[in-house]
């Protein structure tokens, strides 16, 4: 939805990392921004087809025990159109960076 209007594509998506966290952090935390951002791996898709079989190998949050699996028993609600973006990562260094990963 960013990438659609000009406002929101000029504050919040950038082509380097480093443009980012000085924007919003100044030179001074450079270095502490850039140390903190997790970066997002595009997935393979085998078979477009069977986006499903995608979704369930991907990383999910389990908010109750404050922990990120990829066990492939993803909550339904979790696979659906507008819940995936915000609940379904590549790798856990992601899941964790959004959900709080301490444990329980």
């Amino acid at each position: 939805w960013m990438i659609k209007d000009d406002v929101y594509k000029r504050l919040y998506l950038y082509k380097e990392k480093e443009g980012c966290c000085e924007f919003w952090f100044g030179h001074a935390s450079l270095d502490d921004c850039l140390a903190k951002i997790y970066e997002s791996t595009p997935s393979a898709v085998a078979d477009p087809t069977n986006t499903t079989a995608v979704l369930l190998a991907m990383w999910y949050p389990v908010i109750e025990d404050r922990k990120c699996i990829n066990d492939g028993n993803t909550p339904d609600f979790m696979l659906e159109d507008g819940f995936s973006t915000w609940y379904l990562f590549n790798t856990e260094e992601e899941c964790c960076g959004t959900f709080d990963c301490s444990g329980v």
